[in-house]
């Protein structure tokens, strides 16, 4: 049953992320920025960033630690998937040059110490609620949604890929 729930965890945290990334770089344009690879309103990088703290980490570690292994893990796959899509695609999707501390524009600083407190915000507070939550869904809707969010997310990834080719 872990990967139905991680298929939802999946899905709501690349919508948060989405959210996030919209409103921000919304506010720095001055005026509404499509964000992301995908057609939907989801940033899967932060939903698969998610889904490592969580399962790379637990509630009962300090605080300290989770945002310094938060901070790695989440820098770790910025800098992969920024790599993987410019070699995939010849375009970036992001650019932290403009940034004082940043590596190759791939990744940042202020970006790498704000997901750090996102993964202790995500680890001690979000995902226990969440997940209590989830848990009281009946088992025969979450593996109709994940299978539902599993086939969309799937589709929009293909169509994306095949468009940007």
């Amino acid at each position: 049953m872990w990967y139905v729930n991680n298929m939802i965890w999946l899905f709501i945290y690349s919508l948060f992320g989405w959210c996030y990334e919209t409103i921000v770089c919304s506010i720095q344009a001055g005026e509404l920025v499509k964000r992301g690879f995908l057609c939907g309103p989801y940033l899967p990088i932060y939903g698969f960033g998610a889904l490592l703290i969580i399962l790379c980490l637990h509630k009962r570690m300090n605080k300290a630690n989770i945002f310094l292994l938060s901070m790695l893990v989440t820098t770790a796959l910025e800098y992969a998937t920024s790599l993987v899509l410019e070699l995939l695609f010849n375009r970036r999707w992001w650019d932290y040059s403009n940034y004082t501390i940043q590596l190759n524009g791939r990744i940042c600083l202020l970006a790498s110490l704000l997901f750090g407190a996102l993964g202790v915000l995500l680890v001690k507070y979000i995902h226990p609620r969440l997940n209590y939550r989830t848990d009281l869904i009946p088992k025969k809707i979450r593996v109709i949604c994940a299978s539902f969010l599993f086939v969309v997310m799937s589709a929009d990834f293909i169509f994306s890929v095949l468009r940007n080719l």
